[in-house]
Formats: C-alpha cells, structure tokens, sequence
C-alpha cells in the first residue's frame, strides 16, 4: 500500500520552473508586508529615543520617495533605509493621524512613533503607569497603552468603548 502511495505523490509532486524577476529583497519585504499586514492589531511603540517615526513596510505609505539612508540603532548597530513618506492612520479616538517624513527601515519588524519628532511638532505627549495621551491643540488625539513594559498606540479605530470614542473626523499632522 504504502509503495502505491508513494507512486501516486509522486505523480502529482511535481515542480515547475517559472521565470521571474522579484529579488531575495522584494520576496522579503512582501513576505514583511504580508505578515505585518496579517496582524490583527496593527500598532506602533512609543519610542522616546527615535529621531524619525519608522515602519518596515512600504504598503504604509500614503505618498513614498526612495531615499538611501543608514539608521543606528538604540544598541549601536545600523540598519539601511530605503524610503521616506507620509503614513495616515486612524487613533482608536477617532482622529487621523498623520505622520511625515517616516523612514521605511525593512529590516526593523515593527512600527516606532517618536515621541521627539511629536513635540516638534506641537503635541504634547504624557505617560503615566498604564497609558499615554497624545493632546494636540488642547484635544486629547490618541490613548495608548502599557504592555510588557512598552507603550504602544493602535494603528486603527477600534475601541472596547466604542460608545465613547469621538466621532469627530479630525485631522492632525505630525
């Protein structure tokens, strides 16, 4: 039985040789893109450290230009960058965010929001032992989180408390 079996997978287990023209780098960042896309909660970490916001997906973009970059790390090492451009998302308040000059770091595997880059541009961000706001203009635009001793800021307009988010359609730049 067993040899039979064998027969038949080997009769439908074959490979075929189709040409293509994607690199070992564009099968990476779309295999990047796919998971990061996959995740169910897409968020970014509060990075008081960060000079620029940074995503390693270029699906992100709202508007993109290729810019050659090099970017050192927290833990000295470096790591290239492809890209810079605008990234629009919805807060879990309601408001869309919009932040500009994000580098595009593919070799980073999450999204950091720097909390520098915020206050240069006028918002106000405070923390305390469980969540962080982000005020712009005297109107609280975000609320995040603590989660394994990190901050992190959900990317879409989900709340628990639905009933309670704003249903204002603000617009606010970084």
């Amino acid at each position: 039985m067993a040899k039979h079996w064998n027969s038949f997978l080997s009769h439908y287990n074959t490979h075929i040789l189709v040409p293509t023209t994607a690199s070992i780098e564009e099968v990476n960042d779309d295999l990047t893109s796919a998971l990061y896309a996959a995740d169910a909660k897409p968020c970014w970490m509060m990075d008081s450290g960060a000079t620029h916001h940074i995503t390693p997906c270029q699906s992100d973009f709202k508007d993109y230009s290729l810019v050659k970059g090099s970017i050192c790390l927290g833990d000295k090492s470096t790591v290239d960058q492809i890209g810079v451009g605008t990234i629009i998302f919805k807060s879990p308040q309601g408001y869309e965010i919009t932040l500009s000059n994000v580098f595009h770091v593919p070799a980073i595997k999450m999204c950091f929001m720097s909390t520098h880059t915020l206050m240069q541009k006028g918002a106000l961000v405070t923390f305390d032992e469980r969540a962080f706001k982000i005020i712009h203009k005297e109107h609280c635009v975000a609320i995040g989180y603590l989660k394994n001793n990190l901050y992190w800021l959900d990317a879409k307009g989900s709340s628990l408390n639905a009933h309670t988010r704003c249903h204002q359609q603000a617009v606010v730049s970084f």
